[in-house]
């Protein structure tokens, strides 16, 4: 696998060979169904790293990463946009900080 590096509005990603995406910056913009930057690698991410500055998920972020089975959110994130996490059937471990104080509509519906 190859690693991905990118600069996206006002956050930065990065996917590591053992299937990790950590985004750090401070807010995740808004996507669409189809044009996250992470879109065409979106069958190798396996965990979701978000560090600590982000502020907002943005809506449609992880949409049907199939793969996805872990996220860590840290305490700086206040909102999960709408169907932020939609699709990720295989999405088994989530910690959602107090932090967080707007999930919005279908966040985590499969």
């Amino acid at each position: 696998m190859i690693t991905f590096n990118a600069i996206h509005a006002e956050i930065t990603w990065n996917l590591s060979d053992d299937g990790t995406l950590t985004i750090s910056g401070t807010d995740m913009p808004n996507y669409s169904t189809n044009n996250q930057p992470w879109k065409s690698q979106k069958g190798a991410i396996q965990k979701v790293v978000i560090e600590n500055g982000v502020t907002n998920i943005g809506r449609y972020a992880f949409y049907a990463c199939n793969n996805l089975i872990a996220v860590a959110i840290p305490s700086s994130v206040t909102n999960i946009g709408d169907r932020a996490f939609r699709g990720c059937s295989g999405l088994t471990s989530i910690t959602i900080p107090n932090s967080v104080t707007s999930i919005e509509a279908f966040a985590f519906r499969n």
